[in-house]
Protein backbone atom coordinates (compact mmCIF):
# COMPACT_ATOMS: atom_id res chain seq x y z
CA UNK A 1 0.00 0.00 0.00
CA UNK A 2 2.56 2.32 0.54
CA UNK A 3 4.57 1.88 -2.48
CA UNK A 4 1.32 1.83 -4.30
CA UNK A 5 0.85 5.73 -2.58
CA UNK A 6 4.23 6.78 -3.26
CA UNK A 7 3.69 5.49 -7.24
CA UNK A 8 0.19 7.77 -7.21
CA UNK A 9 2.06 11.02 -6.39
CA UNK A 10 4.89 10.16 -8.46
CA UNK A 11 3.13 10.11 -11.08
CA UNK A 12 0.62 12.78 -10.19
CA UNK A 13 3.47 14.92 -10.01
CA UNK A 14 5.09 14.29 -13.69
CA UNK A 15 1.49 14.83 -15.16
CA UNK A 16 -0.06 17.78 -13.33
CA UNK A 17 3.03 19.47 -11.68
CA UNK A 18 4.16 20.35 -8.59
CA UNK A 19 1.35 22.68 -7.66
CA UNK A 20 -1.41 19.91 -8.53
CA UNK A 21 1.13 18.51 -5.19
CA UNK A 22 1.52 20.95 -2.93
CA UNK A 23 -0.15 23.87 -3.72
CA UNK A 24 -2.98 25.23 -1.85
CA UNK A 25 -6.25 23.37 -2.18
CA UNK A 26 -4.53 20.31 -2.99
CA UNK A 27 -5.20 18.43 -0.10
CA UNK A 28 -8.67 18.77 1.72
CA UNK A 29 -8.55 20.48 5.29
CA UNK A 30 -9.05 17.64 8.18
CA UNK A 31 -12.29 17.82 9.70
CA UNK A 32 -13.47 16.81 13.21
CA UNK A 33 -14.44 13.52 11.93
CA UNK A 34 -11.34 12.72 10.51
CA UNK A 35 -10.05 13.10 14.01
CA UNK A 36 -12.45 11.38 15.60
CA UNK A 37 -12.10 8.43 13.15
CA UNK A 38 -7.95 8.27 13.85
CA UNK A 39 -8.44 8.87 17.99
CA UNK A 40 -11.10 5.46 17.68
CA UNK A 41 -8.15 3.60 15.30
CA UNK A 42 -5.14 4.60 17.61
CA UNK A 43 -7.42 3.38 20.45
CA UNK A 44 -8.43 0.21 18.82
CA UNK A 45 -4.79 -0.31 18.00
CA UNK A 46 -3.82 -0.33 21.90
CA UNK A 47 -6.49 -2.46 22.81
CA UNK A 48 -5.62 -5.05 20.30
CA UNK A 49 -3.63 -8.04 21.44
CA UNK A 50 -2.22 -8.93 17.57
CA UNK A 51 -0.62 -5.36 17.38
CA UNK A 52 3.30 -5.24 16.80
CA UNK A 53 5.08 -3.84 19.90
CA UNK A 54 6.38 -0.69 17.51
CA UNK A 55 3.07 0.12 16.56
CA UNK A 56 1.64 -0.39 19.75
CA UNK A 57 4.24 2.24 20.99
CA UNK A 58 3.59 4.78 18.59
CA UNK A 59 -0.19 4.70 19.04
CA UNK A 60 0.69 5.13 23.13
CA UNK A 61 3.18 8.40 22.75
CA UNK A 62 -0.14 9.67 20.11
CA UNK A 63 -2.71 9.28 22.18
CA UNK A 64 -0.84 10.46 25.39
CA UNK A 65 -0.15 13.28 23.31
CA UNK A 66 -3.94 14.02 22.31
CA UNK A 67 -5.31 13.29 25.23
CA UNK A 68 -2.92 16.01 27.09
CA UNK A 69 -3.67 18.38 24.73
CA UNK A 70 -7.40 17.77 24.77
CA UNK A 71 -7.34 17.89 29.13
CA UNK A 72 -5.51 21.32 28.27
CA UNK A 73 -8.22 22.77 25.95
CA UNK A 74 -10.93 21.74 28.26
CA UNK A 75 -9.17 23.56 31.28
CA UNK A 76 -9.10 26.74 28.97
CA UNK A 77 -12.54 26.30 28.23
CA UNK A 78 -13.49 25.72 32.22
CA UNK A 79 -11.59 28.66 32.63
CA UNK A 80 -13.62 31.01 29.95
CA UNK A 81 -16.84 29.36 31.82
CA UNK A 82 -15.78 31.52 34.69
CA UNK A 83 -14.66 34.43 33.24
CA UNK A 84 -18.33 34.61 31.73
CA UNK A 85 -19.47 33.50 35.45
CA UNK A 86 -17.43 36.25 36.90
CA UNK A 87 -18.40 39.04 34.87
CA UNK A 88 -22.44 38.37 33.84
CA UNK A 89 -24.09 36.26 36.42
CA UNK A 90 -23.73 37.70 39.72
CA UNK A 91 -26.91 37.83 40.92
CA UNK A 92 -28.79 40.97 42.28
CA UNK A 93 -28.87 42.15 45.90
CA UNK A 94 -31.71 40.90 47.97
CA UNK A 95 -32.51 38.45 45.67
CA UNK A 96 -31.62 35.17 47.84
CA UNK A 97 -32.62 32.12 45.27
CA UNK A 98 -30.54 33.88 42.80
CA UNK A 99 -27.83 34.32 45.07
CA UNK A 100 -27.80 30.65 46.44
CA UNK A 101 -28.21 29.18 42.73
CA UNK A 102 -25.00 31.64 42.18
CA UNK A 103 -23.14 29.92 45.14
CA UNK A 104 -23.62 26.38 43.85
CA UNK A 105 -22.88 27.47 40.41
CA UNK A 106 -19.16 28.86 41.95
CA UNK A 107 -18.82 25.44 43.99
CA UNK A 108 -19.21 23.59 40.81
CA UNK A 109 -17.12 25.27 38.79
CA UNK A 110 -14.39 25.20 41.34
CA UNK A 111 -14.79 21.46 41.64
CA UNK A 112 -14.55 21.55 37.83
CA UNK A 113 -11.28 22.76 37.81
CA UNK A 114 -10.40 20.38 40.30
CA UNK A 115 -11.71 17.24 38.68
CA UNK A 116 -8.63 14.82 38.03
CA UNK A 117 -7.16 14.66 34.67
CA UNK A 118 -8.50 11.13 34.33
CA UNK A 119 -12.34 12.17 35.15
CA UNK A 120 -11.57 15.03 32.29
CA UNK A 121 -10.84 12.40 29.91
CA UNK A 122 -13.79 10.51 30.64
CA UNK A 123 -16.15 13.44 29.81
CA UNK A 124 -14.02 14.22 26.69
CA UNK A 125 -14.49 10.36 25.37
CA UNK A 126 -18.69 10.18 26.13
CA UNK A 127 -18.06 13.89 24.58
CA UNK A 128 -16.13 12.67 21.56
CA UNK A 129 -13.40 14.37 22.35
CA UNK A 130 -15.34 18.22 21.64
CA UNK A 131 -13.92 20.05 24.82
CA UNK A 132 -16.51 22.42 24.96
CA UNK A 133 -19.53 19.99 25.10
CA UNK A 134 -17.03 18.30 27.87
CA UNK A 135 -16.47 21.48 29.86
CA UNK A 136 -20.66 21.58 29.40
CA UNK A 137 -21.62 18.55 31.13
CA UNK A 138 -18.65 18.31 33.29
CA UNK A 139 -20.10 21.46 35.04
CA UNK A 140 -23.59 20.12 34.83
CA UNK A 141 -22.34 16.73 37.04
CA UNK A 142 -20.83 19.10 39.27
CA UNK A 143 -24.48 21.22 39.52
CA UNK A 144 -26.76 17.91 39.74
CA UNK A 145 -23.95 16.57 42.90
CA UNK A 146 -24.27 19.30 44.62
CA UNK A 147 -27.93 20.15 44.78
CA UNK A 148 -28.36 16.51 45.28
CA UNK A 149 -25.97 15.87 48.06
CA UNK A 150 -25.27 19.28 49.60
CA UNK A 151 -21.82 21.16 49.94
CA UNK A 152 -20.70 18.01 51.59
CA UNK A 153 -19.53 16.50 48.34
CA UNK A 154 -16.94 18.65 47.90
CA UNK A 155 -14.82 18.02 50.19
CA UNK A 156 -15.79 14.10 50.25
CA UNK A 157 -15.87 14.13 46.11
CA UNK A 158 -17.52 11.03 46.38
CA UNK A 159 -20.82 9.24 47.54
CA UNK A 160 -21.64 6.36 49.31
CA UNK A 161 -24.49 4.70 50.83
CA UNK A 162 -24.56 6.64 54.30
CA UNK A 163 -25.49 9.82 52.01
CA UNK A 164 -28.31 8.13 50.48
CA UNK A 165 -29.55 6.54 53.81
CA UNK A 166 -33.13 8.65 53.14
CA UNK A 167 -33.10 6.65 49.91
CA UNK A 168 -32.78 2.79 51.62
CA UNK A 169 -36.52 1.64 50.86
CA UNK A 170 -36.10 2.25 46.77
CA UNK A 171 -32.83 0.13 47.33
CA UNK A 172 -34.16 -2.69 49.47
CA UNK A 173 -37.24 -3.17 47.02
CA UNK A 174 -34.66 -2.99 44.21
CA UNK A 175 -37.04 -0.36 42.85
CA UNK A 176 -33.90 0.97 40.85
CA UNK A 177 -30.82 -2.00 40.70
CA UNK A 178 -27.35 -2.14 38.51
CA UNK A 179 -27.37 -5.68 37.34
CA UNK A 180 -24.67 -7.53 37.90
CA UNK A 181 -24.10 -8.88 34.68
CA UNK A 182 -23.66 -6.35 31.16
CA UNK A 183 -25.05 -7.06 28.35
CA UNK A 184 -23.63 -9.16 25.19
CA UNK A 185 -21.87 -5.67 24.01
CA UNK A 186 -20.44 -5.24 27.51
CA UNK A 187 -23.03 -2.25 28.91
CA UNK A 188 -24.13 -2.15 32.00
CA UNK A 189 -27.57 -2.31 32.49
CA UNK A 190 -29.99 -0.03 35.26
CA UNK A 191 -33.31 -1.29 35.58
CA UNK A 192 -36.07 0.63 36.93
CA UNK A 193 -38.99 -1.54 38.19
CA UNK A 194 -42.00 -2.05 37.95
CA UNK A 195 -44.45 -0.04 40.83
CA UNK A 196 -47.20 -2.71 41.56
CA UNK A 197 -50.63 -1.67 42.33
CA UNK A 198 -52.13 -1.42 46.15
CA UNK A 199 -53.93 -4.79 45.55
CA UNK A 200 -51.14 -6.24 44.50
CA UNK A 201 -48.74 -4.90 47.14
CA UNK A 202 -50.11 -7.70 50.05
CA UNK A 203 -49.37 -10.67 47.49
CA UNK A 204 -45.88 -9.40 46.80
CA UNK A 205 -44.15 -8.71 49.64
CA UNK A 206 -41.07 -6.06 49.54
CA UNK A 207 -42.76 -4.22 46.20
CA UNK A 208 -43.72 -0.47 46.24
CA UNK A 209 -46.96 0.66 45.30
CA UNK A 210 -47.48 4.53 44.39
CA UNK A 211 -49.47 5.28 47.47
CA UNK A 212 -46.62 3.26 49.84
CA UNK A 213 -44.57 5.59 48.11
CA UNK A 214 -45.99 8.96 48.42
CA UNK A 215 -46.52 7.59 52.06
CA UNK A 216 -42.71 7.20 53.26
CA UNK A 217 -41.89 10.44 51.18
CA UNK A 218 -40.56 9.05 48.08
CA UNK A 219 -40.24 11.58 44.94
CA UNK A 220 -37.74 12.23 42.38
CA UNK A 221 -35.29 13.70 44.17
CA UNK A 222 -34.81 10.09 45.78
CA UNK A 223 -34.90 8.44 41.94
CA UNK A 224 -32.32 10.62 41.10
CA UNK A 225 -29.83 9.84 44.48
CA UNK A 226 -30.29 6.49 44.05
CA UNK A 227 -29.99 6.92 40.10
CA UNK A 228 -26.35 9.14 40.70
CA UNK A 229 -25.21 5.90 42.78
CA UNK A 230 -25.46 3.21 41.11
CA UNK A 231 -24.42 5.12 37.70
CA UNK A 232 -21.08 5.74 39.54
CA UNK A 233 -21.23 2.15 40.79
CA UNK A 234 -20.98 1.21 37.40
CA UNK A 235 -18.54 3.51 36.59
CA UNK A 236 -16.13 0.82 38.69
CA UNK A 237 -16.50 -1.63 35.75
CA UNK A 238 -13.99 -0.56 33.14
CA UNK A 239 -16.39 -2.16 30.54
CA UNK A 240 -18.99 0.12 31.57
CA UNK A 241 -16.38 3.36 31.07
CA UNK A 242 -16.09 2.14 27.84
CA UNK A 243 -19.34 0.48 26.35
CA UNK A 244 -21.70 3.00 28.54
CA UNK A 245 -24.87 1.39 29.91
CA UNK A 246 -28.60 0.90 29.44
CA UNK A 247 -31.60 1.69 30.77
CA UNK A 248 -34.25 -1.14 31.09
CA UNK A 249 -37.81 0.78 32.48
CA UNK A 250 -41.02 -1.38 33.46
CA UNK A 251 -43.68 0.92 32.74
CA UNK A 252 -46.64 -2.24 32.74
CA UNK A 253 -48.38 -0.33 35.69
CA UNK A 254 -51.55 1.64 34.55
CA UNK A 255 -52.86 3.12 37.55
CA UNK A 256 -50.07 5.02 38.89
CA UNK A 257 -49.73 8.56 38.76
CA UNK A 258 -48.82 9.57 35.31
CA UNK A 259 -47.05 13.14 36.49
CA UNK A 260 -45.18 11.87 39.12
CA UNK A 261 -43.66 9.02 36.92
CA UNK A 262 -42.75 11.58 34.49
CA UNK A 263 -40.73 13.51 37.05
CA UNK A 264 -39.02 10.08 38.54
CA UNK A 265 -38.20 10.00 34.62
CA UNK A 266 -36.86 13.15 34.07
CA UNK A 267 -34.77 12.94 37.50
CA UNK A 268 -33.35 9.79 36.28
CA UNK A 269 -32.51 11.39 33.09
CA UNK A 270 -30.70 14.34 34.15
CA UNK A 271 -28.91 12.72 36.56
CA UNK A 272 -27.95 9.95 33.52
CA UNK A 273 -26.96 12.98 31.03
CA UNK A 274 -24.67 14.49 33.21
CA UNK A 275 -22.60 11.85 34.58
CA UNK A 276 -19.81 10.57 32.01
CA UNK A 277 -20.52 7.52 30.76
CA UNK A 278 -22.81 7.40 27.46
CA UNK A 279 -26.69 6.56 27.98
CA UNK A 280 -26.71 3.85 24.85
CA UNK A 281 -30.35 2.94 24.99
CA UNK A 282 -33.39 3.25 27.01
CA UNK A 283 -36.12 0.19 26.63
CA UNK A 284 -39.49 0.59 28.27
CA UNK A 285 -41.74 -2.34 28.58
CA UNK A 286 -45.39 -1.09 28.40
CA UNK A 287 -48.84 -2.30 27.80
CA UNK A 288 -50.09 -2.92 24.98
CA UNK A 289 -53.57 -1.10 25.83
CA UNK A 290 -51.52 2.06 27.10
CA UNK A 291 -52.45 5.40 24.74
CA UNK A 292 -49.14 6.40 24.37
CA UNK A 293 -48.01 3.00 23.52
CA UNK A 294 -50.53 2.57 20.52
CA UNK A 295 -49.63 6.13 19.19
CA UNK A 296 -46.04 5.03 18.63
CA UNK A 297 -46.74 1.77 17.27
CA UNK A 298 -49.42 1.89 15.05
CA UNK A 299 -49.84 6.17 14.14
Amino acid sequence: AARRLARYWECRRSIFGDAACYGAGALPEPMLVDFQKYHARTRRILEDPRAYDMVRRDAEEMIQAIHKKKIESLNEDIEKMADIFDEDLKPEENDDEAASEALLKEAALILAKETSDELKLQFLLVEDMIEKNAARRLLRYWENGLRLFGPGLRQKNRVTLEDIKDCTELIRCQQVRLMPEEDEFGRSILVWRQIVSPNDEDSEPGRLSAEKMSHLGINEYHYAKVAWYFCHAAMERESCRRNGFVLVVDARVGDVNGMKRQAHRRAMMDVGNCVPLVWRAVHVLARPDLWWWQRHVFW
